[in-house]
């Protein structure tokens, strides 16, 4: 007997999952996800795959390694804010007219209280993790200190504006400074007025 289509057993609805063209980003962001929630032993392919609802093995199709997942999760974060800083430091270089320090000071304030306020616990955890990793890890390293490096180009530009007798040097000086303040006003509780 032919069952009727109310008869049959309906499959239940899978989760909303990212187009396929998508799914590189999302399992980036997954893995950020997971480093901030649980930490970098949690980071798994298979932990990917639950948290997006992908049957087993689809993350391994895109990231073999678990390395390559580091690296995916490193790119998105520090992209994402790079992003942000290229569109912010493009208006200052492209207007032209003369900066000067408390302009920039500004500008960077504002971009360290942007992550701060607008990013979830689990993104500044991820943050951090990903930090720790790179210490560890001699790919994640490597890849973070290039992106350390295209940052400083732009910082460098800023610093010939401001006439610093030796762009290259400050541009550095700030990005360490920068990531300590960073750490120091994302983690602990600003001090009341």
């Amino acid at each position: 007997p032919r069952m009727e289509p109310k008869d049959r057993l309906q499959k239940p609805r899978r989760e909303v999952r990212p187009e396929r063209g998508l799914r590189r980003k999302a399992i980036a962001q997954a893995a950020l996800d997971i480093l901030g929630n649980s930490g970098s032993r949690a980071l798994t392919h298979r932990a990917i795959d639950q948290h997006l609802g992908f049957p087993d093995g689809t993350t391994s199709a895109y990231y073999r390694r678990r390395e390559d997942l580091i690296g995916a999760a490193v790119r998105e974060l520090f992209q994402n804010d790079f992003n942000r800083f290229e569109t912010g430091i493009g208006e200052l270089v492209e207007s032209g007219r003369k900066l000067d320090m408390e302009e920039v000071v500004v500008f960077f304030h504002g971009m360290i209280q942007d992550v701060r306020t607008k990013s979830s616990e689990a993104s500044k955890l991820a943050r951090y993790e990903c930090f720790l990793l790179a210490r560890r890890d001699e790919e994640a390293n490597r890849l973070l200190q290039e992106l350390f490096a295209t940052r400083e180009r732009l910082d460098e530009q800023i610093f010939r504006m401001l006439a610093a007798p030796d762009p290259k040097d400050a541009a550095a000086r700030l990005g360490y400074t920068l990531r300590g303040v960073f750490f120091t006003l994302a983690f602990l509780p600003e001090p009341a007025d």
